[in-house]
């Protein structure tokens, strides 16, 4: 209900206070010093009609004490009135309202004057209740239509696009919601009446029905108020803009202004059919503002009726000429939306740098410039990142940039799907270059992504490689010392006389499986790493266990040496031995002591010649001297063997040299001299150096099929390549091995 002086209130309410007045048990009291503060004031930022105040006022005066109910009904006109009355009698309501409100603020107080009725009937409460469903739906009616309407509306996201038409909305929100809330409120109020009037269940009623449509303009306040995901806010200039360019007829049909915004309904006061068809240009001329609808309003909402396929348009016929003019003139409207998009939703500085951008640029070259210009940006700032944290923070950032810039180049595929909707007629190929162009965007950033991960591949290959260096090192130490160590036992066993040979073996023993397990080691540690990182560290172990095995060698060669001097002099004894005992073979030791002086002398001599020359052990048997011997000659060859197999590793760590009257020459005639993509000197191959077909570089065998395995492309020149173990005979340059 809109009541005289503009104010929307539930004749529901109202309805409740005439009744209590209307049942004799209630006097009513005017505070006098409350009602002149009161004097040109407001309550509630509504305000109270002079005459009202003038009466409440004269009736103070006139009475020092209560004011009978009668009395004051009959002051006011409202005597005799029920709700049927009510429904019409907007003066009425108006007086109600007005007491309803002083009442509140405390201006007007009622006071029983009997006692409280109990147990009012079923059929009383049910159909005072009705009476009030009754009166509340002429105020509840509008509010519930503009819930209805603007659900509808809000269900396509194209509102967005509008301000003065969600500015609209939720200005008509807020305003039904502090309706509601007064009503609520004054409802609340009423409560107090229901001890002597059967409205306790019409209040209630009415005010489920207020929280709930409060509840539902909340609601569409918070969408209102949310970003809306899917448009991409191509702005309602363009649409004006390119409308005023075709000037296509429109078929307007006014009624659809009542459904979202009643307000505008009047706006084409010149146009007093309902339907009509005027040209996009006449028709805007034609807008005029109503007292609740302004200029700017009613024009979004043609064009969103436009957009929305509400009021149709249709193309006027027209020469080539033109239309050549008017799709150029379209194109370059688009080109500029597509740039205050891009300036808007994309990082870093792309708003100044479109702003460098030729104007005459073609629409399909504008994205690809900000992309390759961003990609640049981004390629510096990981670098700078992982210079000064590490790879695996890069390698993140890297990934995450990859999905952002892929997600926004999904946001212009999603812009140009919402462009060519909003395009007239066959206008809308205008974004089918830049629609084309996005494949080819995204390849772009597959090539950003490659180039960083190898940036961050050669980054961790250059920290291995001082991994590696530094482990190398370390183990060839402990080797260094092991080599010493022996060397020094092996001559403090060497120089002992008679020769200790189990403390040889064992010396021998334990320095065989220290120094295998070192090899051991080094074995390990340098097959966790590719091959091609291990080209620089290579020579520098074969020069090392060229030395060492020097000096291991040397140390064998001692041993045995000295253990064929040992072999000698027990041989020449034992020859002696055997001739003595061949001289005196024929006689009987039982008869005692040869009366022989000169044998006697030659037995002494060999007893002597034993004692100086063999230990207790060696003299036991000829037999375990040469077994031991042979023992030790085994060992020495198992350090030989060991020896050959480290050779052998050595050599299978290192690549093919490449032969030195051919080198020269072959780098002079290509002017390169490192690999192209591990970037060292070209000094040791593996197996073969590939020249690229196409700018001529030269890379190693093993780099080229490590790279290949994740690109197909030059990392110079770009050009695609194949397998280099399918390829290398089609390369221009052909293969060149030793």
């Amino acid at each position: 209900m809109q009541a005289q002086g503009g104010i929307e209130a539930s004749r529901a309410n109202q309805f409740v206070l005439l009744e209590a007045l209307k049942s004799g048990r209630l006097a009513i009291e005017v505070e006098k010093a409350a009602l002149g503060s009161l004097q040109s004031a407001s309550i509630s930022g509504i305000k109270v009609p002079q005459k009202h105040l003038d009466y409440l006022a004269s009736k103070a005066v006139a009475n020092q004490g209560d004011i009978g109910a009668n009395e004051f009904l009959e002051g006011l006109n409202l005597q005799g009135l029920d709700a049927t009355a009510l429904l019409s009698n907007n003066a009425a309501i108006e007086a109600l309202f007005y007491v309803s409100l002083l009442s509140k603020a405390g201006v007007v107080k009622f006071k029983e004057t009997g006692p409280e009725l109990k147990g009012f009937k079923a059929a009383d409460r049910q159909a005072f209740a009705a009476s009030m469903a009754r009166l509340n739906d002429p105020f509840m009616a509008p509010i519930k239509a503009f819930i209805s309407d603007t659900g509808k509306a809000m269900q396509d996201a194209r509102i967005v696009r509008y301000p003065a038409i969600k500015e609209d909305l939720a200005a008509r929100a807020a305003s039904h919601a502090e309706q509601l809330d007064r009503e609520y409120a004054m409802a609340q109020h009423n409560i107090r009446f229901t001890g002597i009037i059967p409205a306790r269940d019409g209040l209630e009623s009415i005010m489920a029905a207020f929280q709930a449509a409060r509840q539902a303009i909340k609601g569409i306040n918070d969408r209102l108020a949310a970003p809306t995901a899917g448009i991409q806010c191509i702005s309602r200039e363009f649409m004006d803009e390119q409308l005023k360019l075709v000037d296509p007829v429109v078929h307007v049909d006014s009624t659809r202004l009542d459904d979202l915004s009643p307000r505008c309904a009047g706006m084409f006061k010149d146009r007093p059919a309902t339907r009509f068809n005027e040209g996009y240009t006449a028709l805007m001329a034609i807008i005029g503002s109503t007292p609740d609808c302004s200029q700017e309003l009613a024009a979004s909402l043609v064009l969103y009726f436009i957009e929305t396929k509400q009021f149709a348009v249709e193309l006027k016929e027209i020469g080539n000429k033109e239309r050549k003019e008017i799709r150029r003139k379209i194109n370059q409207l688009v080109k500029e939306e597509l740039a205050r998009h891009l300036a808007a939703t994309w990082p870093g500085d792309a708003g100044a740098f479109l702003a460098g951008v030729d104007k005459d640029e073609k629409l399909s070259a504008l994205l690809p410039k900000v992309l390759k210009h961003a990609l640049e940006h981004e390629e510096r700032e990981l670098m700078t990142f992982t210079a000064k944290n590490d790879i695996e923070g890069g390698e993140a950032k890297l990934a995450a940039a990859v999905a952002a810039y892929k997600g926004k180049l999904q946001a212009v595929a999603a812009w140009c799907d919402e462009m060519q909707g909003l395009l007239i007629g066959d206008y809308a190929t205008a974004v089918n270059p830049l629609k084309e162009s996005l494949e080819h965007q995204n390849q772009e950033i597959e090539r950003f992504r490659s180039k960083l991960e190898f940036f961050f591949q050669e980054t961790k290959s250059q920290e291995d490689k001082v991994k590696i260096r530094d482990d190398v090192k370390r183990i060839l130490g402990e080797i260094d010392v092991l080599v010493n160590r022996f060397e020094a036992g092996m001559g403090l066993v060497l120089n002992k006389t008679p020769l200790d040979l189990e403390q040889l073996g064992k010396g021998l023993a334990q320095f065989k499986t220290q120094y295998q397990g070192l090899l051991n080691q080094l074995n390990e540690m340098l097959n966790r790493f590719d091959a091609f990182k291990l080209l620089n560290i290579v020579e520098e172990i074969k020069q090392f266990f060229e030395k060492r095995n020097e000096k291991v060698n040397l140390v064998a060669n001692m041993v045995l040496v000295d253990l064929q001097e040992n072999v000698v002099r027990i041989t020449r004894s034992m020859a002696e031995l055997s001739g003595i005992l061949k001289e005196g073979k024929g006689f009987s030791l039982e008869r005692g002591k040869l009366g022989d002086a000169a044998f006697d002398e030659k037995v002494a001599g060999i007893a002597s010649a034993i004692d100086g020359a063999m230990t207790e052990e060696v003299v036991e048997d000829e037999f375990i001297t040469k077994k031991r011997i042979s023992l030790i000659e085994e060992r020495l060859s198992e350090l030989e063997t060991i020896k050959k197999n480290l050779v052998d590793k050595r050599d299978k760590l290192l690549f093919r040299l490449v032969k030195a009257e051919d080198k020269g020459k072959f780098l002079e005639d290509r002017k390169v001299g490192e690999c192209i993509i591990c970037y060292e000197p070209i000094t040791t191959l593996d197996e073969e150096i590939v020249v690229c077909p196409h700018c001529g570089r030269l890379g190693h065998y093993l780099c080229l099929a490590y790279w290949y395995e994740k690109y197909s492309i030059c990392p110079v020149c770009h050009g695609k390549l194949t397998r280099p173990e399918d390829a290398v005979p089609d390369f221009t340059g052909g293969a060149y091995s030793p």
